[in-house]
């Protein structure tokens, strides 16, 4: 039997070890969490650099991927001439399923990933880290960062796919009405500031495209919209602005004198091929009439006037005959027709 006495020191040695573990369960705790801050303040400047846009994805990953000890990190980007998903250091999967299915067959509970959709939801970008294997307690911190690290990209993204579709026309993909206005008004006074400064407006507008809505169909319509919308896109330099102004018109803004843009607006005009629309068994002739103005520093009128000229001008265009651009200067001269 013990004595009291000897009850009394293991109980008070039971306590000073019992204790010491709380002791240094709490300083294990708060040396994880002393790192988890110092991660979470990582990812801040991580998550700002990508809301401003001073930083790439692919940088913010690489970095994450130093800062956590991450096993590994991959961002995949959609495969646009093959149709799959690449995994960066040379993996490839046919498909985002594919990639999925990978993931489940190594260990699911070690990978993290965020899904990033585009404007297409076929377009599906994704962040995959790796977590460490192991090490407990790396992997708690690892796993409760990289998550919020990927909660702040997945809103980054949404935020600019929001921002994007306000600002884009669902059907054709280009700029809508409103955004364009937003632009027109400050290159109008970009001209008033600066006297070097240019700005021609260009209105397109697709010819009978009321025959072939009414001859073939809402659909067939849509697509011709769609292939039109493409080729103005693509014949247009990066400074353009290339907008659907409504129905079957379009507006494009160029940086040009009016010289340059009838010879840009007869470019694509001349360039335009026959549209090939799967329910129709033949390729659609499809032309379009062009009406140019501009707007530079020695005129006194406003950016109004600059739109009513070249819509008139569009309309003098389709009265004399389709199929041609009517150039003038806003604030005078007679439409002169180029076919």
């Amino acid at each position: 039997k013990f004595s009291e006495t000897e009850h009394s020191f293991t109980r008070l040695l039971t306590t000073i070890v019992a204790s010491t573990y709380r002791v240094k369960m709490l300083a294990r705790e708060v040396e994880e969490r002393v790192v988890e801050i110092s991660n979470i303040r990582t990812i801040a400047r991580l998550v700002k650099g990508l809301r401003d846009e001073t930083l790439s994805l692919s940088e913010a990953v690489h970095e994450l991927f130093l800062s956590l000890s991450l096993e590994a990190v991959a961002l995949l980007l959609p495969d646009s001439e093959n149709g799959g998903v690449v995994l960066q250091r040379g993996v490839t999967f046919a498909s985002y399923d594919e990639f999925l299915d990978e993931i489940e067959r190594d260990d699911r509970e070690q990978w993290r990933f965020v899904t990033l959709t585009d404007l297409s939801e076929s377009e599906r970008g994704v962040v995959a880290c790796r977590l460490t294997a192991g090490n407990p307690t790396l992997h708690a911190i690892q796993r409760r960062v990289v998550d919020f690290f990927f909660v702040q990209i997945g809103l980054i993204y949404s935020e600019r796919r929001f921002q994007q579709e306000s600002i884009t026309d669902p059907l054709t993909a280009l700029f809508n009405r409103r955004y364009i206005m937003r632009v027109l008004n400050d290159r109008a006074t970009l001209v008033r500031l600066d006297q070097t400064y240019v700005l021609s407006v260009v209105m397109i507008d697709i010819d009978r495209f009321k025959w072939i809505n009414d001859a073939y169909g809402h659909q067939v319509g849509d697509e011709v919209l769609r292939a039109v919308a493409t080729h103005l896109r693509e014949s247009c330099r990066d400074s353009d602005v290339v907008g659907r102004y409504g129905g079957e018109e379009f507006i494009i803004l160029m940086n040009a004198h009016l010289r340059g843009a009838v010879i840009a607006a007869e470019k694509m005009r001349q360039s335009l091929q026959p549209i090939v629309i799967s329910p129709i068994d033949h390729p659609l002739e499809v032309t379009m009439s062009f009406g140019v103005a501009t707007l530079d520093g020695t005129s006194a009128r406003d950016i109004r006037d600059v739109i009513a000229s070249a819509d008139a001008n569009l309309y003098v265009a389709k009265n004399a005959g389709r199929n041609r651009v009517i150039p003038s200067l806003f604030d005078g001269g007679e439409p002169e027709p180029i076919h």
